[in-house]
């Protein structure tokens, strides 16, 4: 099978996997943060690892939830060109998709990227010397790439 046919159908990439080419998988800001890590990081610019939700991911939790036929309906009705429509669609359109549940897979799937993250770290801090070590409310902090964030 083609790898990049694969690679559409991945609800997580990471850093190392992703470049500024894969906006349409992945959005602009993994795009760019995937292309920064697979490019400097070799170079020896430190840049944070994380992974990525892929578009492949969203859809799987719109169509696990029965929401990718009311969002379609939802749309049909928008009127683009007046404000108060577009406003009422979005909203009723967040709600939607707030209200959803994760697949059991796909959260499994998110859990699993988070500790291979955490244990990506803890091996880099671990070598450091312990007066250098961040403490592990700071290391939360610090680490958490805003491409963690669940949809």
């Amino acid at each position: 099978m083609d790898k990049a046919l694969d690679r559409d159908k991945k609800n997580i990439l990471w850093f190392e996997e992703i470049e500024k080419k894969d906006v349409p998988l992945v959005g602009g800001k993994n795009s760019s943060l995937g292309e920064m890590f697979s490019k400097l990081t070799s170079l020896g610019i430190n840049i944070p690892n994380g992974f990525a939700l892929t578009s492949a991911a969203f859809w799987h939790y719109l169509r696990y939830n029965g929401i990718d036929g009311e969002l379609a309906d939802l749309f049909k009705k928008l009127d683009h060109k007046d404000l108060a429509s577009l406003k009422e669609t979005s909203r009723k359109a967040r709600a939607l998709v707030l209200k959803g549940k994760f697949p059991e897979d796909l959260e499994q799937e998110i859990i699993s990227g988070y500790q291979k993250l955490c244990d990506y770290y803890k091996k880099r801090i671990s070598a450091w010397p312990s007066v250098l070590r961040p403490r592990p409310r700071i290391l939360r902090t610090l680490l958490l790439p805003a491409s963690t964030k669940l949809i």
